[in-house]
């Protein structure tokens, strides 16, 4: 299952060792309330999404979270990547991305 989820984070462009993306984007793929929050950023307009996003990064960098985590949602920047990711859990939410 670990080579299905490195196989995402490729496709959205991700490093291969960066694990804590990966990591985000199987959470996300696997519990609705996290996709739905992240559907609900990624589905902006880019410039409001990266408002929202460094909002988001301003609050959890406050609150002390880890800069592994924080790496991972400052990916979500990225037009491509978010857009992609943005796919991937519209597909998920429609049943479309089921296996």
């Amino acid at each position: 299952m670990i080579k299905l989820w490195q196989s995402i984070a490729r496709w959205l462009s991700a490093a291969p060792e960066d694990q804590t993306f990966t990591t985000l984007v199987q959470i996300a793929t696997e519990d609705a309330a996290v996709r739905g929050q992240l559907l609900a950023v990624l589905e902006l307009p880019e410039n409001d999404r990266r408002i929202r996003l460094q909002l988001w990064l301003d609050g959890m960098q406050a609150e002390g979270a880890p800069p592994e985590f924080t790496a991972a949602i400052t990916r979500l920047t990225n037009p491509a990547i978010a857009n992609r990711l943005r796919t991937l859990l519209e597909e998920l939410e429609s049943g479309k991305g089921e296996t």
